[in-house]
C-alpha cells in the first residue's frame, strides 16, 4: 500500500490491486487539535481520492480518533460523502475499526445493520481490530448479526 495523503490527523493509504483505500486517524485527531472544518476538509479529500482511484473497498481505522462527531456532522458526512460515493461511484464495502468499548457501549453494530438494510450506502460493518475488518471487507457473503 502506498501513502497518498498524510497530515497531522490522518494517513490515507491506497492499494491499486484491490481498489482499496485505508485511512488511519492519529492521536492528534482529538477535540483539542482538530476543528470541525478541518474534519470536513479531510472527509472531502478522502472522497476526492476515492473517486479518482475508483475505490471499491474502504477501511477507516478510528481507534485513535477522539474528535466528537455530532449528529449534525454525521448527517453532513452521510449526505456529502457516503451517499454520493455509493450512488455515483459504486463503493461496495466500508468498514470501521473502533475501540471495543465504543462499539459495545452504543450498540453501533445494530445501528450499522439498520443502515445496511436501507441500501443507501456501501455495506458497512464495525470491528475492534484491523485483521477482522479486512477479513470481512474482502470476503463475500460473511454476515454478522447483532
Amino acid at each position: 500500500m502506498e501513502i497518498i495523503f498524510e497530515n497531522n490527523y490522518i494517513k490515507i493509504l491506497y492499494d491499486s490491486t484491490r481498489h482499496f483505500l485505508k485511512d488511519i486517524w492519529s492521536q492528534n485527531s482529538n477535540y483539542e487539535n482538530l476543528m470541525e472544518e478541518d474534519f470536513k476538509k479531510i472527509l472531502l479529500i478522502n472522497k476526492k481520492i476515492a473517486i479518482k482511484k475508483q475505490i471499491k473497498y474502504a477501511l477507516t481505522d478510528a481507534r485513535k480518533l477522539e474528535f466528537p462527531v455530532t449528529p449534525e456532522l454525521q448527517e453532513w458526512a452521510v449526505n456529502e460523502v457516503s451517499l454520493p460515493l455509493k450512488r455515483n461511484f459504486n463503493i461496495k464495502k466500508h468498514t470501521f475499526v473502533m475501540p471495543e468499548e465504543f462499539i459495545t457501549s452504543v450498540g453501533i453494530e445494530c445501528l450499522i445493520d439498520d443502515f445496511n438494510k436501507s441500501g443507501l450506502a456501501a455495506e458497512t460493518m464495525c470491528f475492534d481490530n484491523v485483521k477482522d475488518a479486512e477479513k470481512w471487507l474482502f470476503k463475500k457473503n460473511i454476515r454478522l448479526d447483532c
